[in-house]
């Protein structure tokens, strides 16, 4: 059985916003090594920390920024005004 009512992007749009600071959060902890990539000398993790937080960084643009995000469930979920 399907459940009425209105589809909404909440979740997909909050867990980028979440999974970025979450990435941005390691790189300031780790400081400029965080930010070595793959191969580079002292690069903690093999350089995988510097990956995830260019890789969150693309998916936030690429799904379109957080504020369209809220102006669509302002839109369709909520049904409010602008």
């Amino acid at each position: 059985m399907r459940r009425a009512g209105p589809r909404c992007r909440w979740p997909s749009s909050s867990g980028g916003y979440i999974s970025l600071w979450l990435a941005e959060l390691a790189l300031d902890v780790l400081g400029p090594t965080g930010a070595l990539l793959k191969g580079a000398p002292g690069a903690v993790d093999g350089g995988t920390l510097a990956r995830n937080y260019v890789w969150q960084r693309y998916t936030t643009i690429g799904a379109g920024p957080t504020e369209v995000q809220k102006n669509i469930i302002a839109d369709r979920a909520l049904k409010l005004e602008r």
